[in-house]
């Protein structure tokens, strides 16, 4: 990274809008210069980031991102690299101090798909217990120890 300048600047628009208390929209355009600090340069990227939120239900909640990146070595060149990310999460309140929420995610570039669950709940203020599980590329599972992982932590507030 020595010797690299990355200055570079682009254009931005974004759009956030909430037609219904249910549901949300949002939407995100870049244009301009950017680096790519893993091959270390810089070039021309085109990004376009889609999101949406939707509460069907009290308590349960949706969201939906899709971004796409378009990375190119310099204006009207060659391309880089294209990138396409889908990323879900569904959560649901089952009581104000406890949630159960599941995340989806798909990387087009490195073709691996993600997944990760969490419980979580509120013993007493502030004081929590979180239990969950990742699931990494589990497209490609062989052995279940590489790509799962799973943890717990409990959380205690001391009042002195």
């Amino acid at each position: 990274m020595d010797g690299i300048d990355y200055k570079y600047s682009g254009f931005e628009w974004e759009l956030w809008t909430s037609p219904v208390r249910s549901l949300e929209y949002y939407s995100s355009l870049y244009l301009g210069g950017a680096a790519h600090y893993e091959r270390e340069l810089t070039g021309w990227k085109y990004g376009l980031v889609c999101g949406v939120t939707v509460k069907p239900i009290p308590r349960v909640t949706y969201y939906l991102n899709i971004s796409r990146e378009d990375f190119y070595y310099e204006y009207g060149g060659n391309r880089c690299e294209l990138q396409t990310v889908v990323w879900n999460k569904l959560s649901y309140q089952v009581i104000p101090a406890m949630f159960v929420r599941g995340i989806y995610q798909y990387n087009s570039l490195f073709k691996a798909s993600d997944a990760s669950v969490l419980f979580a709940f509120e013993y007493s203020p502030l004081s929590n217990i979180y239990l969950g599980a990742n699931f990494r590329d589990f497209s490609a599972f062989t052995e279940i120890g590489e790509y799962v992982e799973a943890f717990g932590k409990i959380t205690y507030l001391w009042r002195f």
